[in-house]
């Protein structure tokens, strides 16, 4: 772990200024206290990826950094003041991080003083302190934020932002706007000297419990263009103006009380606002002119509510049944909120939440719609959840449940998880029972199916579609009392929905659930490891993560995850059973040691120097030298990029090698996959060698599954398919091309977990990649192996015998490479030839010497009379 980068004014410590050439990612910066404020001239910027921690170990007053900041990356503010010095600003962008603990923020005179751009971040116990009347937090497009205990100027909060304030006082502004979310407990508003004290607009929702107006101001609230508040316990000590167009509505289930002593016991009463009113002008805010109130009800657009006494009865009479009508549209919307607020704080899934909020906004304008006495068409939400398994299917079907639920779209929330086994009965002709009962038990929340394509096989006795059939009939007669979600593998679903017509009719939502990227693995393993309380060196942590998940051949997404910390608790618990002596800090400490445990390889690797040696040690094939060395430098400069964290695309190593017979495609096949291993691109330093006869099968669907046993064989490793050409060389009814579409299929989603090498003659797998379009896309890399001169093919037979045998070697080779010389092109068969004649030649020698055992005194020896009859044959 990093020591922490002490900061301070003295001789020998670190100066403020320093900071930009010292620090690196995860740091800690631990500032001296001070009575003079630390200056960063030009201020600092944090880029994406860095972590970085400032902090104090005393109060806040004590420490004053003066400076600006701009963070992209992930930064956490404990135990000091900043000032602003009137002229900086705090920006955050590009989905940062950023957390206030303990903080105190002055000197804001710029407005805003902290921009909160497509960021997060969270406030505890923090003060911002300016003269400024204007000086606001703005969170804007799509950020997120909570604030815990603290005291702030204002807070503007727009598109499509979700912040959530607790504890806490606002004193001056207070405006929600553009689809953003507002939710509270425990709200504190000074209206003493406000501006705008409480706006909100434009398709907002607001929730917040226990609302307390303070000072003697006017209380005013500013409600238009779908402005949705519910606010419970309001407390004020004089009356509430509440401007309130016709698209928005205000709901408070609880008396509106006065704070002061003389206040009467009031009689309990639900309040809600929403009034008719054809139109309004636009209100502008100009922070340089004066405040002006334009809520008089002579001038004003909008229609008044007064809240004054609460046994004053100066709501319309129609309210009480507006308030109901509005708790049944929202029936818990800070519960809703909360749900939806869960699913988005999910690691990755981007996809699943675009579409989870399409799927929200769908449902929340059929609901205006139906306020308004409008058509809508009640649009059916059966669902299909597509995935690999661990990218959190079943997780979000509870929440998207739950968020169903408490905006009263299905009747309750329970929630049923299937499979086959549950649905399928072992007896026939009770399965349509079994199901049925399933499907009445989830009926008014929603059944999740999982792995839902088992229910379907191609036997001809088949009781999964007796319960599909079933499931189909149930959906139709109770379509508007269920929601049925299918959940399963990607292209296993496909094929699924393919042979089910009627399921197709009856789904009409699907959900991708794509696998999780490197980013975000580690994020889902350090989460992990942070709820445990474990302590270790971070870097080193996501580094073994993304070579281990690159090395393995599993794809179970955050389950891998679980699986790899598992795993490495075992080792540090393994080392510290060794130990004489655990202190309580060992148990929650993971030592360099542990992280480098989880990818040493079982077995002894070969040295990649040795492996290229080897590869030069082969006779001829130059060009074949060359460009395995490129390929190795273009590993290496990926590897690189990735550690320097540069984002590329997953690369691809798939190859193409073309040459006649015997010139040494296997042996390089061979050898690439101990290279790629030694390189740790691939986990394993197998090749497994196939050919057409090992993958195209007798009968319809016996060749899918050859050649997907071929490649789970080779995952990991190097996939050899020798003379390829041969599955495109039948007729119409061939099934080699299913073997083709197999094999696609794999090279582009395990492009990274494993290498496909097809060779064959040259001119045959031209016409071959030229007539599959899609396969030649998908392998990027071809060389020609051409064939051995005769004097190599010399070279290959002297090198084969002078391992164990003497003989002229220089009658060998001239002998050898005049005959191979003289051979017909058909029988010039490259190393296939040189390695038949080693063997021919050695089993004449080996007669030579039982005939004339007497007379031989090196058996060794082999003559030059047998070599050249060996020749004549």
């Amino acid at each position: 772990m990093r020591r922490p980068l002490t900061i301070g004014h003295g001789f020998g410590k670190t100066k403020p200024n320093e900071i930009v050439n010292k620090a690196t990612s995860g740091d800690i910066i631990v500032f001296t206290p001070s009575d003079k404020p630390y200056l960063i001239e030009n201020g600092l910027s944090i880029p994406s990826g860095v972590e970085i921690t400032f902090r104090s170990n005393r109060k806040p007053e004590e420490t004053i950094i003066q400076a600006g900041f701009q963070i992209e990356g992930s930064v956490l503010f404990e135990n000091v003041t900043i000032d602003l010095a009137s002229d900086n600003q705090i920006h955050l962008s590009n989905n940062c991080k950023v957390v206030f603990r303990n903080v105190i923020i002055k000197n804001t005179e710029i407005n805003p003083p902290i921009f909160c751009e497509a960021s997060n971040v969270e406030f505890y116990q923090v003060t911002i302190l300016s003269e400024s009347r204007y000086s606001t937090i703005e969170m804007d497009n799509y950020s997120n934020a909570k604030f815990e205990g603290c005291l702030i100027t204002g807070i503007k909060i727009s598109n499509h932002s979700d912040v959530n304030i607790n504890n806490s006082k606002v004193n001056q502004i207070l405006m929600v706007k553009n689809s953003s979310f507002l939710t509270s407990e425990n709200l504190y508003i000074d209206y003493e000297n406000a501006l705008i004290p409480f706006s909100a607009e434009n398709d907002v929702s607001i929730t917040i419990e226990n609302l307390y107006l303070l000072g003697n101001g006017d209380k005013k609230f500013i409600l238009r263009d779908k402005a949705i508040v519910l606010a419970q316990n309001i407390i004020a000590n004089n009356k509430i103006e509440v401007l309130c167009d016709d698209d928005s509505v205000l709901v408070s289930n609880t008396d509106v009380k006065f704070s002061e002593e003389e206040t009467k016991q009031t009689k309990s009463q639900s309040q809600s606002t929403k009034l008719e009113q054809s139109s309004y002008e636009d209100i502008s805010f100009d922070p340089e002119a004066e405040f002006d109130p334009f809520f008089s009800e002579e001038d004003s657009d909008y229609s008044v509510i007064e809240i004054d006494d609460p046994t004053n009865k100066t709501v319309n009479d129609n309210t009480e049944e507006l308030s109901k009508s509005s708790t049944q549209e929202v029936k818990d919307p800070k519960l809703a909120e909360k749900s939806l607020n869960d699913l988005n704080s999910l690691i990755g899934l981007e996809t699943v939440k675009k579409t989870v909020k399409m799927f929200i906004d769908n449902m929340k304008v059929n609901q205006m719609k139906k306020e308004n006495g409008l058509h809508y068409d009640n649009i059916s939400l059966h669902s299909v959840f597509l995935g690999n398994p661990g990218t959190g299917k079943t997780t979000v079907a509870r929440l998207l449940g739950k968020v169903l639920y408490h905006n009263g779209v299905i009747k309750s929330d329970n929630f049923i998880e299937v499979s086959r086994n549950q649905l399928v009965s072992p007896f026939v002709g009770e399965t349509a029972v079994q199901t049925q009962e399933i499907l009445e038990k989830a009926k008014g929340g929603i059944l999740f199916i999982d792995e839902a394509y088992t229910l379907y096989d191609e036997s001809s006795i088949n009781p999964g579609q007796e319960s599909l059939d079933t499931i189909l009939k149930f959906m139709e007669d109770y379509r508007d009392e269920i929601i049925i979600i299918f959940a399963g593998y990607t292209n296993e679903m496909y094929d699924f929905f393919n042979m089910n017509p009627g399921l197709q009719s009856r789904v009409q939502h699907n959900f991708l659930f794509e696998d999780y990227n490197d980013k975000e693995m580690i994020e889902i393993g350090e989460s992990i490891l942070f709820k445990q309380g474990l302590e270790y060196n971070q870097e080193l942590y996501r580094k073994q993560l993304v070579k281990a998940l690159h090395q393995s051949n599993d794809n179970s997404n955050a389950r891998w995850v679980r699986n790899f910390n598992e795993k490495l608790i075992m080792i540090q618990n393994s080392r510290l059973a060794q130990s004489e002596e655990v202190n309580p800090e060992d148990l929650q400490c993971i030592i360099d040691e542990d992280l480098l445990q989880m990818t040493a390889n079982d077995t002894q690797t070969e040295d990649l120097d040795e492996l290229l040696n080897q590869l030069n040690q082969l006779v001829g094939l130059d060009n074949v030298k060359s460009f395995v060395k490129k390929l190795i430098n273009e590993v290496k400069a990926n590897k690189l990029f990735e550690e320097k964290g540069m984002v590329l695309d997953k690369p691809t190593y798939h190859m193409v090698f073309t040459g006649p017979p015997g010139t040494g495609k296997t042996t390089i096949a061979r050898l690439i996959a101990k290279i790629f291993y030694s390189l740790e691109i691939l986990s394993e330093d197998k090749a497994v060698e196939v050919d057409r006869q090992n993958l195209v099968g007798s009968y319809i669907g016996h060749t899918e599954k050859n050649t997907a046993k071929a490649v789970d064989q080779a995952m990991g490793g190097v996939l050899f398919i020798d003379e390829a050409y041969q599955l495109a060389s039948g007729g119409e009814n061939d099934f080699g091309h299913l073997a083709v579409e197999t094999l696609i299929t794999s090279l582009e989603n395990y492009r990274d977990k494993f290498i496909a090498i097809f060779a064959g003659y040259t001119n045959d797998m031209e016409r071959f990649l030229d007539e599959n379009e899609g396969l030649k896309s998908r392998v990027p890399y071809t060389i020609e192996f051409p064939a051995y001169t005769p004097d190599e093919v010399a070279e290959i037979v002297a090198r084969s015998l002078s391992k164990d045998w003497s003989f002229d070697e220089t009658f060998l080779l001239q002998t050898v490479s005049t005959t191979y010389a003289n051979l017909s092109k058909d029988h010039q068969a490259n190393g296939r030839w040189a390695r038949n004649t080693v063997q021919k030649l050695l089993a004449n020698h080996k007669t030579y010497i039982i005939e004339n055992v007497d007379e031989i005194s090196d058996i060794t020896q082999i003559e030059n009379e047998t070599i050249m009859n060996t020749l004549k044959e």
